[in-house]
């Protein structure tokens, strides 16, 4: 997907596949879950959250993959977790849907919120 001119986080899922839009509105429900202040909206053609205390994530479906944006300094102290997928200055891809650990995006998630 090229950057979204949706409005809001529902219109941008409703543009996807069926599995990437299951993936990222069970992404959705993790931020919500982990992060109960974090306030939606869609910045950068994607969904964004932002919470008190100054953390943020945002997350967008690619052309090659879905991607998280969590933050340098939470890879970094992820380092040896995320290693094993592709990784951008405070992104972390994933190449499918399928692929996403969640367990791992779980933990990214609270330690950005901390």
């Amino acid at each position: 997907m090229v950057r979204s001119k949706a409005a809001t986080v529902d219109a941008y899922l409703a543009e996807l596949p069926k599995d990437e839009r299951a993936a990222l509105e069970r992404l959705r429900d993790l931020v919500q879950r982990a992060v109960p202040g974090a306030h939606e909206r869609i910045e950068y053609g994607m969904p964004y959250y932002r919470w008190p205390g100054g953390g943020s994530l945002g997350f967008a479906s690619q052309r090659r993959h879905l991607s998280v944006y969590i933050g340098a300094q939470v890879l970094l102290q992820h380092a040896a977790a995320v290693a094993r997928f592709s990784a951008g200055k405070g992104c972390l891809r994933f190449p499918s849907a399928a692929a996403v650990d969640w367990p791992l995006v779980e933990t990214l998630i609270r330690a950005a919120a901390q």
